[in-house]
């Protein structure tokens, strides 16, 4: 619109993925499908943080929640792949790109910011508060013994991913906020309240990939 790019005309085209077996939004998930759901979560976190880290180490930030994630299932029902959908909403660091030798591509201003609290927010909240607790609570089943579990695997794979990534300083940022003992999530209650200001509104949560809240 006037030479400016305007999310108000976008369009999205959704192309059919080549995968032969079941492809599912992970927010699709149910309990039957998980024989081994300890396994399962386990097949899973270490795609999901080793793909999303990885992204937000060069400068990207998805928003990872179920609706977004497909995951694909192999022969023996666990997750082999996984398959990112809806770009309207990550967040882009141009500062990181270009640390990483990357152009900013021509975007709407919206999607860029290089503060790291904000790529902090789109991501962790999006993956850890949202993704994650959910299925943890749907396989946990309000066992908190089991839950404890479950979050210890997820952690387990949060420091394995973010242990391979290259010792740089936007790395060990991510680091510290991925395993703060709070974590950012989406106040979704606020944002539907009459005058609720536009764009995201976050809250904070205990985070139990922390030491503090594991142990």
């Amino acid at each position: 619109m006037n030479g400016e790019h305007s999310a108000d005309l976008s369009c999205m085209l959704r192309e059919p993925t080549p995968e032969k077996g079941p492809v599912l939004p992970v927010a699709a998930v149910t309990r039957a499908m998980a024989y081994d759901p300890a396994a399962w979560l386990a097949a899973f976190a270490r795609l999901a943080l080793a793909d999303t880290l990885g992204m937000l180490a060069l400068g990207v930030a998805l928003e990872a929640h179920g609706q977004n994630l497909l995951v694909a299932l192999g022969g023996d029902g666990l997750p082999y792949r996984l398959i990112y959908r809806d770009l309207a909403d990550v967040r882009i660091s141009p500062a990181r790109l270009a640390r990483n030798g990357i152009e900013p591509p021509p975007v709407s201003a919206r999607l860029l910011s290089d503060d790291p609290a904000v790529l902090h927010a789109k991501l962790f909240g999006s993956l850890v508060g949202t993704t994650f607790g959910s299925l943890i609570a749907l396989f946990g089943r309000r066992d908190r013994v089991v839950e404890r579990r479950l979050w210890a695997i997820v952690a387990a794979a949060a420091r394995e991913a973010s242990g391979a990534l290259p010792d740089t300083r936007d790395v060990r940022a991510d680091r510290e906020a991925l395993f703060a003992e709070r974590i950012p999530v989406k106040a979704h209650l606020v944002a539907r309240l009459d005058g609720a200001p536009p764009g995201d509104s976050w809250t904070g949560l205990p985070n139990f990939l922390s030491v503090r809240q594991g142990s």
